[in-house]
């Protein structure tokens, strides 16, 4: 048995438009605040999706020694409100099991994701990069 759903009348849909203009227009007079509203999704969005909370973010990356898993980037807790990708912390989980696997840096983590966690795809470009040397 299929459902059919309604498209939302026009009505409904710019009010809820002005809803979320307003609250932007609120968060954006006050940066203190939407920096923290951004570290608190940031938050809430590990918690849901990898099932790690920040104090586990925070001891992982401590265990790692402040760096990215793989590369050695200096990150830091301190990066995860701010818009800028550089030092922010990431945490990479494997998109079969959804484990968390460790915290990488931003370059790091595009990096795997572009290769799909593609074990072989990986391994041919280190040996066609060893081999371009």
């Amino acid at each position: 048995m299929s459902r059919e759903f309604k498209e939302p009348c026009a009505e409904k849909r710019a009010a809820s438009a002005k809803r979320v203009r307003e609250y932007r227009e609120r968060l954006a007079l006050d940066p203190i605040k939407s920096e923290a509203r951004r570290k608190e999704k940031w938050a809430y969005d590990r918690k849901y999706l990898y099932g790690v909370t920040m104090e586990q973010i925070a001891t992982h990356l401590a265990a790692q020694g402040g760096t990215c898993k793989i590369c050695a980037a200096a990150l830091s807790m301190d990066k995860l409100g701010q818009r800028k990708r550089e030092g922010k912390p990431h945490v990479d989980h494997c998109h079969t099991t959804g484990a968390f696997r460790g915290i990488l840096c931003t370059n790091c983590n595009i990096g795997i994701g572009m290769f799909r966690d593609n074990l072989l795809a990986l391994s041919n470009a280190i040996n066609y990069l060893g081999a371009t040397q």
